[in-house]
This record gives structure tokens, sequence and C-alpha cells, in this order.
């Protein structure tokens, strides 16, 4: 995600709720892409927010 991402702050709190919900079978995690995950992003290839990874 990221900080300037609309699309990306309206879906957090439902992702929070779909991470909870299935945290024993998977992980769920965000990553923003323009600071403390910005290598993840480029090791995952992330070019835009929001992305989804499965």
């Amino acid at each position: 995600y990221g900080n300037d991402c609309v699309s990306c702050q309206r879906m957090g709190a439902r992702w929070e709720s779909v991470g909870a919900k299935i945290k024993q079978r998977t992980n769920v995690a965000r990553v923003n892409k323009h600071t403390t995950g910005a290598s993840t992003a480029r090791r995952f290839n992330v070019f835009d927010v929001p992305e989804f990874i499965l």
C-alpha cells in the first residue's frame, strides 16, 4: 500500500478483518512500498498500489 493511496486507505479495515478471520490458515500482510516495505515490494515486483498477491 501507499500512504497517499485513497483506495488502500478505504480497504484497510476490511483487510484487517479478513486477516483476523483466516490467520490460522494463511498470512495476510500489508506492506508500505514507499517506506519500510520497499525491498519487499521490489522482491515481488509490486509497481502499483493497491496490489494483491496470492
